[in-house]
């Protein structure tokens, strides 16, 4: 459910945030220099938007719950809405490494990825499919699960890179190396 949805990005975030970097020096070239502080600094924002995107999620859930529940002909449509707000949040989480890196904080994170919503759900919706496949998790349970949380999310952390280098074009100096200090 959507506690473990976040408990795998919050346990995969190294290996996404490493994916998406490594995706982004193969692109553009910019390099990403190793620091302790930094990271530890990223991890805790990343932490902090793993909390916050859930809390917003959890509350729309929430809502669109409450509505189904007085309004019982919208739970068709809810279930579609309730699949669609996952997919923007998962998107949401893949473009907010590209995010991080441009040292955005969380509003600026949230804003942008606003500016792109196709983008973001988009990527989020493949990512949805991708992880929960119709009739396959029916079929093959546990190994097709084991393959989508080791594979999916890398796909789509890489994705997130390569359709915002393609949409936007290259981030400020990403062309260059970035010097290590």
């Amino acid at each position: 459910g959507l506690v473990g949805k976040y408990l795998v990005l919050i346990v995969l975030s190294p290996l996404l945030a490493y994916a998406s970097e490594r995706t982004e020096e193969i692109v553009t070239g910019r390099t990403f220099p190793f620091r302790l502080g930094p990271l530890v600094k990223d991890i805790g924002r990343g932490i902090v938007m793993a909390f916050r995107n859930g809390l917003i999620e959890t509350f729309i859930n929430t809502l669109v719950w409450c509505a189904t529940f007085f309004i019982a002909p919208l739970v068709p449509i809810s279930a579609i809405v309730l699949w669609l707000v996952s997919s923007w949040f998962y998107g949401f989480s893949m473009f907010d490494y590209i995010f991080e890196r441009q040292r955005m904080g969380v509003r600026a994170s949230a804003r942008t990825a606003w500016s792109r919503p196709g983008l973001v759900l988009a990527n989020g919706m493949l990512f949805n499919f991708l992880m929960d496949p119709p009739f396959l998790q029916w079929m093959f349970g546990p190994v097709v699960s084991a393959a989508c949380f080791c594979v999916v999310p890398v796909m789509a952390s890489i994705g997130a890179v390569l359709a915002w280098d393609k949409v936007n074009g290259p981030t400020e100096g990403a062309r260059q190396a970035i010097p290590s200090h």
